[in-house]
């Protein structure tokens, strides 16, 4: 059987090189480049700090399960379907790109790490549904139920708005933001 895109990586890498990337590149590299381009490493968001986690362990039970070689539905495997949940996070990527972001990490939030799990875990769902073990769909449903709680719980506290909740819940205030957040009173 000939794997295309997310299954052909997910079946070829060894499933630790799979889950450092991932990590790495989703949930290292916020708080390093925030460092680096504002002053300061943070992310108040529990749905990216914690949830990233539960979303990476998703792909890698794909991983695992493509591994073992299962029979899936040809529209699973076929390179078209590949290609229109490609196209769907690309599209998620454009719309970022117009959508304005101040700071340079929340734009590589918007722009990279989304459409890269929007597009693995459209891929990974009929894996898992069709390839997968009962116990493999339940825990992939449920880190994705705790990921949606945590986002959930972020929204519902003000975390999402990440420079906002700092300076209002610990009266951070960075010379990064100076002017670009209208919600930040003049020094």
């Amino acid at each position: 059987m000939n794997l295309y895109g997310t299954y052909w990586i997910l079946s070829t890498f060894p499933v630790l090189v799979t889950i450092s990337i991932i990590v790495i590149a989703c949930i290292c590299m916020l708080p390093v480049g925030r460092e680096f381009f504002e002053g300061l490493g943070y992310n108040t968001s529990l749905a990216a700090q914690i949830g990233d986690v539960f979303l990476g362990l998703i792909i890698m039970i794909t991983a695992m399960v493509l591994q073992r070689n299962p029979v899936l539905p040809g529209w699973v495997v076929s390179g078209y379907f590949q290609f229109v949940m490609f196209d769907l996070a690309a599209l998620i990527a454009v719309i970022a790109i117009i959508m304005p972001a101040p700071m340079v990490m929340d734009k590589f939030h918007n722009v990279f790490v989304v459409p890269l799990f929007v597009y693995f875990l459209t891929t990974s769902a009929p894996v898992l549904y069709y390839g997968g073990t009962t116990q493999e769909w339940c825990v992939g449903l449920n880190c994705f139920g705790i990921w949606i709680a945590l986002l959930i719980f972020d929204a519902a506290t003000g975390r999402l708005p990440q420079q906002q909740y700092l300076y209002e819940h610990h009266g951070i205030r960075l010379p990064a933001w100076e002017g670009k957040f209208k919600w930040l009173p003049p020094k």
